[in-house]
């Protein structure tokens, strides 16, 4: 499935080569691209323009994000400090497709959701220096969403959106090679308790109320997400969830539950990121209970994990809720899932947890009970040329705390060690730790997987725990890079 994407790259970095589409991507072509043979998704010096801005995107980093030209406004609009929305969904609603929302610098009070669901390849942008300068705030409104988005090739940057009670963009559209959606230069936060209240995660600690994700594109094809900060989101603040195809670069991530969650999607790149101050850093997960069933494809690669301690204040019964606080980088069964070239430190848990569903199940006394199809087990992880330091010093109290103490102590790398049905041999798995492996642990010594009650895995567990990368002295890489 990545050749797809890797093969378009340069129609999707504005660098003038053909695509003749995905070989798997479910997206439809946009009712204007059969009249516009010149450009992906539509008129062809639109798309040339957006093409352009992405493919400028890696002269800049982080701190020093591209500017946000306010030339190509449509449409001007102002804050009013009251009902705000009425005028933004206004604009939207008499928009045409390939037209561009531009927003002043101020406070805009957003009284309900901003839904697009007729332009196509709509831009909404504020047109300030950066993101603060045009805040959109939605405290006080009492929906769910910031932004509710059905239609392909949405762009949205250089906004400051905050405190909405659900997801802060929530976009589900099909896009084109070429004509990606993007998040870009977006600052979503939540206002923090006043100074001196809890923020401990104990019952009066008020985070679990934020919203759950903050940048949220889902059931989507061909996404970017770049030059974002997000921070309090209550469940993963850069979501990239059943998508085929993406790119997450660029961004800081700090104060969430997790930072950066890649779940259930297909070849997508993450990188050059900035990942601190979380529960749970950058993740990768496979969930039994989303309509897309795998995760494969995902490489994360030259991001900076440090220092993600911050106490798990996820909502009950959520499962971001069983992250520990102190992990670094986490796969969650997967397949094809690579971690290479980052800068992994000060994580208290561990640098690198791989999980199966089946410890999550045994751990909460859960029987499993997958749909056809699903595959709990973690397979072809790859684990490549990062660097660890002062990971593993406190692991975290709970179910990886008591783990650690009857292990004797955690690594930089930790895996649960169980093996599925068939598989007889740790080296079957293919979880590769290069031919210099880092700290490891195998919690199980993949000895633990007919253990029917937790007690009998705590006495699997203290008989086979082992440290040994004999079996993983091995590389193997991920076909996403270059995306």
């Amino acid at each position: 499935m990545a050749k797809a994407w890797v093969g378009c790259l340069g129609l999707v970095l504005g660098l003038g080569v053909g695509c003749a589409g995905s070989d798997g991507g479910d997206g439809a072509p946009d009712d204007d691209s059969a009249n516009n043979p010149d450009g992906a998704g539509g008129p062809a010096a639109f798309v040339a323009a957006r093409q352009a801005l992405l493919a400028a995107s890696d002269d800049y980093d982080f701190a020093s994000p591209p500017a946000t030209d306010s030339d190509d406004c449509d449409v001007m609009l102002s804050a009013s400090g009251s009902d705000d929305a009425d005028g933004i969904i206004e604009a939207v609603e008499a928009a045409d497709s390939y037209s561009t929302i531009c927003l002043t610098p101020g406070t805009y009070a957003m009284n309900r959701s901003v839904v697009v669901s007729s332009a196509s390849n709509l831009t909404i942008k504020g047109v300030g220096d950066g993101p603060e300068a045009t805040v959109l705030d939605f405290a006080g409104h009492s929906g769910d969403k910031g932004f509710d988005v059905t239609t392909p090739g949405f762009w949205i940057e250089n906004l400051h959106i905050k405190n909405t009670l659900g997801n802060g963009v929530e976009v589900k559209a099909e896009n084109e090679p070429g004509n990606p959606v993007v998040f870009r230069k977006l600052k979503v936060t939540w206002d923090l308790p006043e100074s001196g209240a809890v923020q401990d995660c104990s019952e009066s600690d008020p985070r679990p109320m934020n919203g759950a994700y903050s940048v949220y594109p889902t059931l989507s094809s061909y996404v970017v997400v770049e030059f974002c900060e997000v921070v309090g989101a209550s469940d993963a603040g850069l979501y990239v969830g059943s998508v085929v195809h993406g790119l997450v670069r660029h961004n800081q991530v700090h104060g969430n539950v997790a930072g950066v969650e890649v779940e259930n999607s297909e070849d997508v790149l993450v990188y050059d990121n900035e990942a601190f101050d979380n529960a749970g850093g950058i993740l990768a997960l496979q969930e039994p209970g989303l309509k897309r069933l795998s995760n494969s494809q995902i490489l994360i690669r030259d991001n900076v994990v440090h220092d993600n301690n911050a106490c798990n204040f996820a909502r009950p019964n959520t499962t971001v809720a069983n992250i520990p606080s102190g992990t670094g980088l986490m796969s969650f069964a997967g397949n094809h899932i690579e971690f290479r070239n980052n800068d992994v430190y000060g994580n208290q848990t561990t640098g690198v947890l791989i999980l199966s569903n089946v410890l999550q199940d045994l751990l909460g006394g859960d029987a499993p009970d997958y749909p056809a199809g699903y595959d709990p087990f973690p397979h072809e992880i790859y684990v490549n040329d990062n660097v660890f330091s002062d990971n593993a010093t406190a692991p975290a109290a709970g179910p990886a705390g008591d783990l650690a103490m009857l292990t004797g102590g955690f690594a930089d790398v930790v895996w649960d060690g169980f093996l599925s049905p068939g598989v007889a041999d740790a080296v079957d798995v293919q979880l590769c730790l290069g031919e210099e492996p880092p700290g490891f642990l195998n919690i199980t010594g993949g000895q633990c997987g007919e253990a029917e009650t937790e007690l009998d895995f705590l006495q699997c567990v203290l008989a086979g725990t082992s440290t040994e990368t004999f079996a993983h002295a091995c590389a193997g890489t991920v076909a996403a890079d270059g995306v």
